[in-house]
């Protein structure tokens, strides 16, 4: 029993931190440790409760705990998924004014622009943003996407400052964002996308 223990706390440390780094750094490899670990909770916990009822629990009264410690260590993924987003808006608010130094270039004509979605030079992103795209309308209205992650399948992530004033492309830009990514809101002018 307790070789289940160590598989069940091994298997459950990995299915919590693959969470976690899938959520922080989204990658195939993170998302099949992610799906094997938590398979293998699953058949480690049918398991473990099998051989305690029908031979652990004469040997000693703990015989449920491998059983419980997997179905907890399942459960843990709200939890771990929460962490991952707190982390991830620390390190967003921490680099904030290295966003907003892209956002004042755009505004003041110091990165060039159009009127349409366009992808912005490399040199000027904070660290840790793969790629951006912003606007910058005649009626002084602004939009950037920051990609700050991109896996398979097509799962885009980043930061989405936006301005719009009642500009129309801009508005029908953000529109199409709505519509394919997850919007949270950050703080004034700032979502969160995912998707």
């Amino acid at each position: 029993m307790k070789k289940e223990l160590c598989i069940v706390i091994g298997t459950g440390a990995v299915f919590a931190l693959s969470n976690f780094a899938q959520r922080v750094s989204p990658s195939l490899l993170w998302m099949f440790l992610l799906a094997a670990s938590g398979l293998a909770l699953m058949v480690e916990c049918a398991l473990s409760a099998l051989f305690g009822v029908l031979k652990w629990w004469k040997v000693t009264p703990w015989w449920p705990a491998p059983a419980l410690l997997a179905g907890l260590s399942i459960l843990t993924f709200p939890f771990t998924d929460r962490a991952a987003t707190l982390w991830l808006n620390a390190r967003f608010r921490h680099r904030l004014p290295e966003y907003l130094a892209v956002v004042d270039g755009v505004r003041s004509g110091k990165i060039v622009t159009s009127s349409r979605l366009m992808a912005l030079p490399g040199g000027m992103l904070p660290p840790g943003v793969l790629s951006a795209q912003g606007l910058h309308d005649s009626d002084g209205s602004v939009m950037i996407i920051f990609f700050t992650a991109a896996a398979f399948p097509l799962h885009h992530e980043g930061y989405l400052f936006e301005d719009c004033r009642g500009g129309t492309n801009c508005a029908s830009e953000l529109d199409w964002l709505k519509a394919k990514a997850y919007l949270r809101p950050m703080t004034t002018n700032w979502y969160h996308f995912s998707g």
